[in-house]
């Protein structure tokens, strides 16, 4: 007898309440967006009490590629995240927030990234809302709005990636074999938080690169599940910092911050890429971005900036030079 194809994808959704705002948006986008890349989803609920439940079971029994596990407590994100992960056998497995709305051919993107680069354990899109560099600017406030300017920042980026020491949990692809090795996500962090840096500093600590896949943008309202579902959440982000540091020996380091843009900005200005026209468009967007944090650069790094990317807009708009929405 053969033995049993392992199935390609697990997308994992937890969910928590907030049926109509997150879940039910989430898990129809999963179902509705075009893919060539098997999949099962595998819907978690940590024991909601807002007719979510009642959602999921008939979409269990009609959609064969859909699986509902039902929690009997909040088990939290990690615990949660855990059970579907230990639920089915997949070569990789997509964490997905319930706050997130997909599109067309997002997996085909993440995990076709994944398959042509084997140094890769983790990888995730670029979004409108994640504490990192992979924040792209927008300037629609409504999901349409956001979801067009997103696929068209992905659309301009087609193939780009860029490598990090932090990915996202709205939405990352971890291969098996990184769980095999590293284990599971830590379920000592209770509630959530923290566990997605701890994650990813095990991987790396392994050997494996995580990678930011710009041709994939993810729509994502924003933690709107534990901010709904912890009462002192304050309390908890210091008590898992603490934890996180702890294990670990080392300080804890934010990542959205003005010199994780810059590092990025200064990666594309020395790229030297084909499409110096792309490159103005890329570097103008973290640029808008970086002024969120009405950050003041020093004179010399401005400078410095101002005269890579006035030569880059150069080739592209001649000696008008950068628009000036580009501008520092």
């Amino acid at each position: 007898m053969a033995a049993t194809q392992m199935l390609k994808t697990a997308i994992i959704v937890l969910s928590y309440n907030s049926l109509d705002d997150t879940t039910k948006p989430c898990v129809e986008s999963v179902l509705r967006a075009a893919t060539g890349v098997p999949f099962c989803l595998v819907v978690v609920d940590n024991a909601s009490t807002d007719g979510s439940r009642e959602y999921l079971r008939p979409i269990a029994e009609q959609r064969k590629e859909t699986n509902v596990i039902l929690n009997e407590t909040n088990l939290g994100y990690a615990a949660g995240n855990n059970v579907g992960i230990r639920s089915v056998e997949a070569e990789y497995y997509v964490l997905l927030n319930s706050d997130t709305v997909v599109t067309d051919h997002w997996l085909d993107g993440l995990i076709g990234f994944l398959d042509a680069h084997p140094e890769v354990g983790i990888a995730g899109p670029v979004s409108n809302s994640v504490v990192n560099e992979q924040m792209i600017h927008v300037d629609s406030s409504d999901e349409a709005g956001i979801l067009r300017e997103g696929l068209d920042w992905a659309a301009r980026c087609r193939g780009d990636f860029f490598y990090t020491t932090m990915l996202g949990f709205f939405c990352v692809v971890i291969r098996r074999e990184v769980i095999s090795k590293v284990g599971l996500l830590d379920e000592g962090f209770g509630i959530g938080t923290y566990e997605d840096d701890d994650f990813c500093l095990r991987a790396i600590q392994h050997g494996y690169k995580l990678a930011c896949v710009e041709d994939v943008f993810i729509y994502h309202k924003g933690s709107v599940s534990i901010n709904n579902s912890v009462p002192d959440l304050n309390r908890i982000l210091r008590r898992n910092r603490r934890r996180f540091q702890q294990k670990h020996g080392v300080l804890w380091r934010a990542h959205f911050v003005p010199a994780s843009f810059l590092d990025l900005i200064e990666a594309y200005l020395a790229s030297h890429p084909s499409d110096p026209e792309k490159l103005v468009f890329k570097v103008g967007n973290k640029l808008k971005v970086l002024r969120r944090f009405k950050y003041s650069a020093p004179a010399s790094l401005r400078q410095l900036l101002k005269r890579k990317f006035a030569a880059v807009c150069g080739a592209v708009f001649g000696s008008s030079g950068a628009p000036p929405a580009a501008s520092c």
